[in-house]
């Protein structure tokens, strides 16, 4: 397979951006024209390197995590209620169970993980206040004290055994255990200090411990509430909850007991409440935000934000985003032949895409490790638009007058402005894509059936290159719902997050960075950029590694 030579120059992704003003909206049917007519423009957008966790036997940093949001130009003021906007409703408040973004947002407010990370995906502890590896197959964790959950009991070794054990029992059927596969067993050693014993090394597992499996559960309320324990104060983080009524509203208060302190001594978080109002519809949500209804919304039209930037009210800040991935089920007949995968990979303008929908934020999907990320290989070869190449894999795969497929899609704004760019573009070469909207939360569900032929999914940002490929290509990862399995793929992946040094790390992406677009299980789209909007009253606002909304810091002015 011959693919576009890609440069290994690239230019950073910026952090504060707002979009020309000249620009506007364009309709469906220009933005349309403009993607099948196709782009010349290339970009490619990176970040700072990210460093790696703490390689086995070496010590993590101690102490109080630093916050990551930026200083406020004034001191914090106390009080009031943040209203916030997402696209997607969650699909239940159970962190371990099958879960989408918007699960992991509400689980940031309501929980608190053994790590966290900045936004150069640097490491250190939360709930641990220190770790280290005394064996190459151990870590030991020793907790903060005097840490209660909502619902008054102490957080403590035992809890982290307890919420380690239920996710790595097969019956809970966890949506996070694969993060947890090289875990052979938790002891406690007392009740401040917990040890991980591995099968193998893993420099990868403090990282991934900074949510997911790493969010720490009441072993009380789980045992008396099971699946509903969210609902009544499982969770040690900086507010509880007060009411969901699904597809309207979260309402969360600070809890009282929270035990993190800003730089200055003071209680945190600032807010009384923060609301979450779920609005599909990206032109309602930044409507609301407009007329003050809302304070922030998580993500906005490039299109809009022109008129972001016209409105002395509001502002825009940007971090490294989320990826636009189209996953083919390789069990699917359409996609059990490679040479059919690879007919849809040469079919996509992403260039065009880059322009058209999302107006030149971001950069154009590359792999399925975004190039902000140090594991990503610039100097590697990917997709562009080749109609006869396209043309030429379709003969190949036994189908020379196309065929047809469907993909879901959840059914926001955006999502269905790209499936419309990405149906007309396939209909080029033949192929006939026809459109599915889901509500997330359906579209989810089906995913986790693998019940389905094609997915546009929008997986998150992350620290560490190993949370963008074992869930989607290692076999057996949660979110393996293109069924692929190679087993090269599988020992790549596993000796990537054995090593402890990120140059062997960097050369093991980059064969699996070759092979993964080789086989295209998973198309590229975009790689977006993480822009949010929000009133100039939202103060201590900076954008974070993985593009969720950390409240703690969070104040408004009067």
């Amino acid at each position: 397979m011959t693919l576009e030579q890609g440069s290994a120059k690239t230019v950073p992704l910026p952090a504060v951006r707002h979009a020309p003003a000249v620009r506007h909206a364009l309709t469906r049917r220009a933005a349309l024209r403009l993607l099948i007519a196709g782009a010349a423009m290339t970009l490619s957008a990176c970040g700072p390197a990210a460093p790696q966790s703490p390689a086995p036997g070496q010590p993590a940093p101690a102490g109080p995590a630093a916050a990551t949001s930026a200083p406020a130009a004034a001191a914090p003021v106390r009080g009031g209620t943040l209203r916030i906007g997402l696209a997607r409703e969650a699909g239940e408040l159970d962190i371990q169970k099958p879960t989408n973004m918007t699960t992991r947002q509400y689980a940031r407010a309501l929980f608190n993980a053994l790590t966290r990370v900045d936004i150069k995906g640097a490491v250190s502890g939360e709930l641990a206040e220190s770790w280290t590896s005394p064996t190459p197959t151990s870590y030991v964790f020793k907790l903060r004290q005097g840490i209660k959950f909502h619902d008054g009991t102490n957080l403590n070794a035992a809890a982290v055994k307890f919420t380690m054990d239920r996710v790595l029992n097969p019956d809970t059927k966890a949506f996070y255990r694969p993060e947890l596969d090289g875990v052979a067993s938790v002891d406690v050693v007392d009740d401040v200090t917990v040890k991980f014993n591995l099968k193998q090394p893993d420099a990868t597992l403090p990282t991934r411990l900074n949510e997911g499996a790493g969010w720490i559960l009441s072993p009380a309320a789980v045992e008396k509430w099971g699946d509903d324990h969210a609902s009544h104060g499982s969770g040690s983080g900086p507010f509880q909850l007060v009411e969901w009524i699904k597809d309207d509203h979260l309402t969360l208060r600070r809890f009282e007991g929270y035990w993190e302190k800003d730089s200055q001594g003071n209680q945190l978080p600032y807010l009384d409440e923060v609301v979450f109002k779920p609005i599909p519809d990206a032109t309602v949500m930044f409507t609301s935000l407009r007329t003050g209804n809302l304070d922030i919304i998580a993500s906005i039209l490039p299109s809009d934000l022109s008129k972001v930037k016209a409105d002395p009210s509001l502002v825009d800040v940007h971090g490294p985003g989320a990826l636009r991935i189209m996953g083919l089920n390789t069990r699917a007949p359409q996609f059990s032949n490679k040479a059919l995968r690879q007919a849809v990979a040469w079919s996509i303008d992403r260039d065009a895409i880059h322009k058209a929908i999302f107006f030149e934020t971001g950069a154009p999907g590359k792999f399925l490790i975004p190039s902000t990320s140090w594991g990503f290989d610039a100097a590697g070869s990917f997709y562009t638009r080749d109609v006869s190449k396209a043309k030429a894999a379709l003969a190949a795969g036994g189908q020379p007058d196309g065929f047809t497929f469907t993909v879901l899609v959840d059914n926001v704004t955006e999502g269905l402005q790209l499936a419309q760019a990405v149906k007309g573009q396939l209909a080029d070469v033949g192929i006939t894509m026809e459109v599915t909207p889901l509500q997330a939360s359906a579209h989810t569900a089906a995913r986790r059936r693998s019940d389905l032929q094609a997915s546009i999914a929008v997986p998150s940002h992350y620290p560490d290159p190993d949370q963008f490929v074992y869930p989607y290509v290692r076999t057996g990862g949660n979110l393996g719902w293109t069924n692929y399995s190679n087993p090269t793929v599988d020992q790549l992946v596993d000796k990537a997050r054995s090593a402890a040094d990120q140059k062997e790390r960097q050369s093991l992406y980059a064969e699996l960075q070759k092979l993964i677009l080789d086989e295209s299980p998973i198309v590229l789209l975009h790689q977006d950029a993480d822009i949010k909007v929000m009133s100039k009253k939202l103060q201590g606002y900076a954008p974070s590694v993985d593009g969720f909304i950390r409240l703690p810091m969070l104040w408004l002015a009067k």
